[in-house]
């Protein structure tokens, strides 16, 4: 449904003339500008596959067994990542607009992918260390490294910033040592990270 009202929007949004500083406002010219580019790749993502093979299949096992090719345009869903290229014009545009100096909008935009690195770490080294430790025997459940209380069922809140303080430590730093691996595979898991 969102990626739906994404494509109504697109039919309406102004795109840069030829001209400085000047965007094309004309309802017809945004339309088939919108039509030209990125149309065809918004409605391939936008459609729902998983929807369509549930239908068809009808819950019907040899009948889900011959619509391998319906299953196959769920690759359609990796489209979707193609709006990640919209998003660098977007951002050329906005530091032109805002008139931010490059060398400051550089920083910006490393800093956010530091930030955006250092969640998907965080995420991913509790996840995988919740799956890979024995109960009771993972960093988290050390009373003595995380406070009075484990970690294991505290608040989702509590579990990630405890995460994310581990990951921005070890990256911008070599650890202050108060939050540790304590068992094997965290160690090993550690060492990818």
């Amino acid at each position: 449904v969102v990626f739906f009202f994404d494509m109504v929007i697109s039919f309406r949004t102004a795109f840069p003339s030829t001209d400085e500083y000047a965007h094309v406002i004309i309802p017809r010219l945004m339309f088939e500008k919108y039509l030209k580019t990125w149309f065809v790749l918004d409605l391939a993502s936008a459609v729902p596959v998983n929807l369509i093979v549930t239908l068809v299949s009808n819950g019907n096992r040899a009948a889900s067994s011959s619509n391998k090719i319906l299953k196959a345009l769920r690759l359609f869903r990796l489209t979707k990542l193609a709006r990640i290229f919209k998003l660098k014009s977007y951002l050329g545009r906005l530091e032109v607009m805002c008139g931010i100096p490059p060398a400051l909008f550089d920083f910006i935009f490393l800093l956010s992918k530091v930030i955006i690195i250092a969640h998907f770490l965080a995420c991913f080294w509790w996840g995988m260390c919740s799956v890979m430790s024995p109960v009771g025997q993972a960093w988290f459940d050390d009373s003595n490294m995380v406070g009075t209380s484990t970690l294991r069922y505290d608040a989702t809140y509590d579990q990630y910033v405890w995460s994310l303080y581990w990951v921005i430590a070890t990256l911008t730093t070599v650890g202050y040592g108060d939050v540790y691996s304590i068992n094997t595979n965290e160690r090993v898991l550690n060492i990818f990270i």
